[in-house]
């Protein structure tokens, strides 16, 4: 069979790879094109166009590459044409996405949604163009199939592969990390994601380079990525602050506490079972719409984790609020041993929501529906 994959940033891109891998022990025939990272890439997927060149964030970052965007939409379209794939996969980036989707189905191209716009959240109506162009959503929250199903919409809940992925048998040994990185076991660790776009980066990073400065006795770990280590270099790194290129779960793994820019390491942290809080800043235009949106939703946050469980379980520092005074007064609670004992039980509760009831694991089970697709005639 052929699949065609798309995924416009860093953690679709993660997705991505764990999905194609999970495909080929299904279809040892497979054959894959599409838009991703460099993890598609080396799960073997044959790139059109790479990440780095289709990662926007937020609507005045969206207007401002528009004529760009456009672009990549029809160069998307001509591709999908030539390739002729069995069926088109989608993960997340939903802006790009739907529209894609909307063209599959007008090509009579099969079309799955996998990880689909949080519509839960704001945008609700896109729910009609998920159930007009999409022959099949799965879904990775247990939540959102409930949401499908008062629309009638017909999706599946394969669960989380990243409550696969970052399960205690697979973790690495912080001890290990620690040798191998020459680390002083007694310094407490402090993880920080700024982020992977340079929005977020730009955002996040002076605020989180002053708080290293204020504890030097502290070791901070910057999780970086190969495409912004030419931004993060623009900034004065403080000496006790190191930055590791794509290892991410090796920054957890040796991190006592998290600084996250909200996104898919919230849920990370939590699963690698790491206190956190969650900051999240955008250009005005788009907290403005998104707060509006939040509020005519049933969704109180912003963060995976808190929507999960659906109370606050991490803290939330948004737009005006994500200030140094906040941050380092929310950074003193996550370092009180009741704060963080409290942290840690609810984080419990949000793996096992995570999981079916079945057996087999997340990407496993989306391989297998993806590939029964495939197979039966349109």
């Amino acid at each position: 069979m052929k699949y065609y994959v798309i995924a416009g940033e860093s953690s679709g891109d993660m997705h991505g790879a764990w999905l194609t891998e999970s495909i080929k022990k299904t279809d040892p025939q497979a054959v894959f094109r599409g838009w991703g990272g460099d993890r598609m890439h080396a799960s073997g997927v044959n790139l059109c166009k790479h990440i780095r060149e289709t990662s926007v964030m937020g609507i005045l970052d969206v207007l401002a590459n528009l004529r760009t965007l456009l672009g990549h939409l029809a160069l998307c379209k001509r591709d999908i044409l030539t390739e002729r794939p069995d069926v088109v996969i989608l993960i997340d980036y939903p802006g790009f996405n739907l529209k894609i989707a909307k063209f599959a189905f007008e090509n009579d191209i099969k079309c799955v949604y996998y990880i689909p716009p949080k519509v839960w959240v704001w945008k609700s109506k896109r729910v009609y163009k998920l159930k007009k162009y999409c022959t099949a959503i799965l879904t990775i929250f247990p939540f959102e199939k409930e949401f499908y199903n008062r629309y009638q919409t017909e999706s599946y809940f394969v669960g989380n592969p990243l409550a696969d992925q970052i399960s205690p048998d697979r973790l690495q040994k912080r001890s290990d990390l620690e040798t191998r990185y020459n680390m002083d076991p007694t310094k407490t660790r402090v993880a920080l994601f700024p982020g992977s776009r340079p929005s977020e980066i730009k955002s996040m990073m002076p605020t989180m380079m002053r708080l290293a400065v204020s504890y030097p006795e502290k070791n901070f770990l910057i999780a970086g990525m190969w495409l912004s280590k030419e931004l993060l270099s623009q900034y004065d790194i403080p000496e006790n602050v190191s930055i590791f290129y794509e290892k991410n779960y090796e920054v957890f793994t040796l991190a006592d506490v998290a600084i996250i820019n909200s996104g898919t390491a919230s849920l990370e942290a939590c699963l690698h079972q790491v206190p956190q809080v969650v900051c999240y800043t955008l250009d005005k235009l788009s907290i403005f719409v998104l707060s509006i949106a939040i509020k005519k939703s049933s969704r109180r946050f912003i963060s995976l984790v808190n929507i999960i469980a659906q109370k606050e379980v991490v803290k939330e520092l948004l737009q005006g609020e994500f200030t140094f005074e906040n941050l380092k007064n929310e950074f003193e609670n996550l370092n009180r041993k009741d704060y963080r004992n409290t942290m840690m039980r609810e984080y419990q509760s949000v793996r096992k929501a995570l999981s079916t009831t079945d057996d087999g694991r997340a990407t496993e089970k989306a391989a297998q529906k993806i590939y029964d697709i495939c197979r039966v005639p349109n």
